[in-house]
This record gives structure tokens, sequence and C-alpha cells, in this order.
């Protein structure tokens, strides 16, 4: 988990978000241990072998047994629920991350135990399970409440103070005017994969509704900074994109202009840069990227971040930046 965490000082509040925990982690492993608790008690009233695989029809055609398929369903969806869900709740990550992963537990847990019933209620009480049509309706039921949970959560998460600096930028750092908003298309490369995506997950509705509903939760990882914005304002620095956010200018040490290549960073979107290679000296960082290109690095007393600026606006923003910090600090 270290390797997923920026590198931020211990948060005075504690490390874990009582919160996130009791939504991200407790919650969907509650709902998960409940569905398989309530598929083992109605066990008796199951042909055997069950049905646990369906074809394009949603008509049966693999037997097997069902304690082998809970042990899957449990062995398969806890790990995941656990590790979205804890990378979700630490404080070690800034809330623009926890905002994306947690949810992602939330929702993943939703589509697990919303299958069983679907599985289940269509083979009970009959003597054999050939001929059973598996349903799809709690499926994405389930999928659904996971999302609502996921992001009600989301909204109430709240970051902890951080520390205000203690001093002006580096004098030999870039000083400049106010700058205008700046708004970051992402590259045609990713408007076309989320397109192709798009209709791969309306064309998979032909074969599994369900599986349609999880494909199309996807669509909002792929288009999370499809728009970015950034503002620099008197009290904040202010990100824009599907998960926003907000850096207090109070908090900020330092701006300089940088670059950013997904291709050495690990793609686009909202990630976690390690540059602390022989390279560096940037250490571990919270990308902010809808492509390659100009960035500015803009390092705080909590985390440090990168953002993706359109090409040629790098030095004006992290001028302005640094001078509004200048005159914070007298």
């Amino acid at each position: 988990m270290d390797g997923l965490t920026t590198s931020r000082r211990p948060a005075p509040h504690g490390r874990w978000d009582g919160i996130a925990l009791a939504g991200f982690v407790a919650f969907p492993l509650i709902v998960v241990a409940g569905v398989v608790w309530w598929a083992t008690s109605v066990r008796e009233r199951l042909p055997d072998p069950v049905a646990v695989h369906f074809g394009v029809g949603g008509g049966a055609d693999g037997f097997g047994s069902m304690t082998t398929l809970l042990v899957v369903l449990v062995v398969v969806t806890f790990p995941i629920v656990l590790v979205m869900g804890l990378l979700g709740s630490t404080r070690r990550n800034p809330r623009i991350l926890r905002r994306t992963l947690g949810p992602m537990a939330t929702t993943f847990a939703g589509f697990m135990a919303g299958m069983v019933p679907d599985l289940v209620v269509p083979q009970l009480d009959r003597a054999t399970a050939e001929g059973v049509v598996i349903g799809e309706a709690w499926t994405i039921g389930g999928t659904v409440a996971g999302l609502v949970v996921g992001v009600a959560v989301a909204a109430a998460l709240r970051e902890p103070a951080a520390v205000a600096a203690q001093g002006p930028p580096d004098p030999a750092l870039p000083r400049g005017p106010h700058s205008e908003e700046v708004r970051m298309g992402s590259a045609t490369g990713m408007k076309v994969l989320l397109t192709v995506w798009v209709i791969g997950s309306a064309a998979s509705a032909l074969i599994s509704p369900g599986l349609a509903v999880l494909l199309f939760l996807c669509v909002p990882l792929l288009a999370q900074t499809m728009v970015v914005r950034l503002r620099v304002d008197d009290d904040a620095v202010r990100l824009r994109a599907l998960i926003g956010e907000t850096i207090p200018l109070e908090t900020i040490t330092a701006a300089r202009p940088s670059r950013y290549d997904w291709g050495d960073s690990g793609g686009v979107g909202i990630r976690v840069v390690d540059y602390s290679g022989p390279s560096g000296g940037r250490g571990k960082r919270i990308a902010v990227a809808s492509r390659s290109g100009e960035a500015i690095d803009i390092d705080t007393t909590a985390t440090n971040w990168t953002v993706v600026v359109p090409d040629g606006t790098a030095d004006a923003i992290a001028g302005d930046i640094n001078a509004r910090l200048d005159r914070l600090h007298g």
C-alpha cells in the first residue's frame, strides 16, 4: 500500500477516516457477508448441482456446487473491496484520490452481491437446474446501489486542515502577474478510447445488461480528466475536473514549471506518480493529467501536485502563484 500513497506528513487527525472506513470497507463487506449467509441458509431448497454458469441468452450451461461458488465469491470480492476501501480511507491519500478509489469498492461489492440472488432465486424449489434462466435485476440494482452509497460517502469526506507554509517560495522561482483560468482538454487518443468504450459497453447489453452496467460505470474513470480547469485565486488554487479539489494558498510552499509524460508516469487521469528516482528530487505526487505536455508542480505542506496545463502557460501560472505567496507572507 505504501507504493500507492503519497508522501504526506502524518495526519493530525489520525491515519484513518472513520466515515470512509464505515462506508468504503465495513458496509460493503457486511453486505457481501449477509448475501453469502442468505445463500447458505436456502441451500436446502436448491437443486444439486446448481447452475453456476449461463450462456448469452441467460440459460444455464454449466453446473457445480453452491459452496464452491460462494467460496469463489468471497475469495474474489473481499480482497478487492478491502484494498480499494482501505486506499479510499487512509488520510495519507488526498481527498481527490480517496473519492475515486472508495466508490470503486462499494460499486464492485454491489455488483458481486447482486449476482448471488440473480443466480439463486430462479433455482429455488426446483428439482433440477436444467432450463434455469438467470435474472439481471439484482445485479443491476446492487451495482447502482453500491455506486450511490460510494458517491454519498465520498461527498461526506473532509480533508484535514494542513499546516500553513512558514514563508515565501525560493526567490529563484518565477513571479508574474495574475493569470487567467486555463482549460486543458484530453488528447485525441483518449477521446477515441472513450468513444469505443461507450459503444462497446452499449453493445454488451445484448449479452448481459448487468455486464453493460459495470462497463458503463468504468466510463467516469476514463473521463475523469477529459477536461481540467485550473484557476488561481487569492485564497486557493482550484482544480476542476470530474472530481475537483481546492488547494489552500496558505499551505503552498512553491510552484514551478514542469512537464508530464504519460508514457513515463503511468498514463493519464488522477494518479500517484513517483519521481524519486535518479532524475528526481520531485518525490511522490498526485498528477492531474489529461495528456502529456507542460505542467506545474505545486508543493504544499501536505500533498505535492503535478497538474498538466496548456502549452505556453506553465511559467505564467507558476509565477502568479509564487507572487501571491510573496504577498501572503508579507
